[in-house]
């Protein structure tokens, strides 16, 4: 069994380039996914958009969406994930792509957001 990234023996897959794997999957998604939201017709009425991208891996995603939400005014766009590697990546992509101020990346389930999010009030 291969080991595991601090060099013991594991029973399950080695996941050591997990990080890697999703930025590559990224580079090789990206275009379609970015054709695809931006296809979307949207009713901009003048209210700023939430976007919540549930699950966002590296987060090819973001800048489309942000690009999106800042249609409709001051939108924002709230990605979360489980995995703290996709986090990561997906901040770091966030970063490159100037997109801070737009995109706001969570590391969490998205259970616990909708808690939040229902006791705390607008906005995610």
């Amino acid at each position: 069994m291969p080991g595991n990234s601090n060099g013991k023996e594991s029973s399950g897959p080695d996941t050591s380039r997990y990080e890697e794997y999703l930025v590559l999957n990224r580079a090789f998604t990206a275009p379609a996914v970015h054709e695809a939201i931006t296809s979307i017709e949207l009713s901009l009425t003048g209210t700023p958009l939430r976007i919540l991208d549930a699950g966002t891996g590296a987060g090819g995603a973001l800048p489309a969406l942000a690009v999106r939400a800042q249609e409709s005014g001051a939108g924002c766009v709230t990605a979360i994930d489980l995995d703290p590697r996709a986090v990561t990546a997906a901040r770091n992509y966030v970063d490159q792509q100037d997109r801070q101020n737009a995109v706001e990346v969570r590391e969490g389930d998205l259970l616990q957001l909708a808690e939040q999010a229902s006791e705390d009030g607008p906005p995610l």
